[in-house]
């Protein structure tokens, strides 16, 4: 009896299972006046990549000033699933930002892969930035009036800021102050 023997090369990659990973391709820039802005992730797939794989995806605000279901189109944070058909190495995850005139800090996001099907996951999130582009108001000193002492601030200042705002003589002018009593 004859016995064929075959001898069969493997790349390594294909000796190892998929595994997934993401990370941010672009995804720290401004989030704009108006419309939407796309903030993008790039999942890469390694390994044996005969097979289809997946995973679902969710976006949460992240870091010391979250982003809110607010800042992302259609005001609700984003999710889905990255789905590869056999051979495919790369998807790109596109998190839609909407655009506002609202003076706020810059806002973090964190996207999240979960519940792998056909792989494990490597690197399983990736963070992004929006960064404020919006200009806080301005004032002068005829926007300013006193009553009773205390000072009212009026005119132009149209924009809600939500960090502390100082004010000193220097800005305001001493003379100004010193008319109201403020030393």
């Amino acid at each position: 009896t004859w016995y064929n023997y075959y001898l069969v090369e493997f790349e390594a990659s294909q000796l190892q299972s998929p595994s997934l990973s993401i990370a941010a391709l672009s995804a720290d820039k401004t989030e704009g006046q108006s419309g939407s802005t796309g903030y993008t992730f790039t999942v890469t797939r390694s390994g044996d990549t005969s097979g289809a794989s997946s995973a679902a995806w969710a976006v949460t605000g992240s870091g010391t000033n979250a982003a809110s279901a607010s800042d992302f189109t259609g005001g609700s944070l984003p999710s889905g699933t990255v789905s590869f058909a056999a051979g495919e190495t790369s998807k790109t995850i596109t998190v839609n930002v909407a655009g506002d005139n609202t003076v706020e800090p810059d806002e973090g996001l964190t996207v999240t892969l979960s519940s792998p099907t056909g792989a494990t996951l490597e690197t399983s999130s990736a963070t992004g930035t929006i960064r404020n582009d919006d200009a806080g108001g301005a004032f002068s000193n005829s926007d300013i009036t006193d009553a009773a002492n205390q000072f009212v601030f009026g005119g132009n200042l149209y924009q809600l800021v939500r960090s502390a705002v100082n004010f000193n003589q220097a800005l305001l002018g001493s003379s100004a102050l010193s008319a109201r009593g403020v030393s």
